[in-house]
């Protein structure tokens, strides 16, 4: 067995990866504040539409119900009526982020 495929078979690379990504701005691209604040409902459509994929293929079951109401209150592009929850999908990333930091012992 190859060195890499050891490392891939322990719980930490996972969480080394998760941790590298979540300190990263764009790993988990909710919707920027521009897009909401400027009502871009394109932009914001967009970004909550990825994160819903995201989360959707990596099991974070909490951040893709938020991220996929978000989507769909997006979908016709205008972000009246949005604020509430994109501010659920904010306290919801900032949850994920922090859990997979502190696993990762930071």
């Amino acid at each position: 067995m190859s060195g890499s495929s050891r490392d891939r078979e322990s719980p930490h690379f996972y969480i080394v990866i998760l941790h590298a990504g979540a300190v990263l701005k764009d790993f988990m691209p909710y919707p920027a504040p521009d897009g909401v604040a400027a009502q871009d409902g394109e932009k914001a459509f967009r970004a909550a539409h990825t994160l819903k994929g995201v989360c959707l293929n990596l099991g974070f079951t909490e951040l893709y119900k938020v991220s996929a109401e978000l989507t769909e209150v997006l979908r016709g592009r205008e972000t009246a009526g949005s604020d509430e929850l994109y501010a659920q999908v904010k306290e919801q990333y900032t949850t994920l982020t922090d859990a997979i930091r502190e696993l990762a012992g930071n």
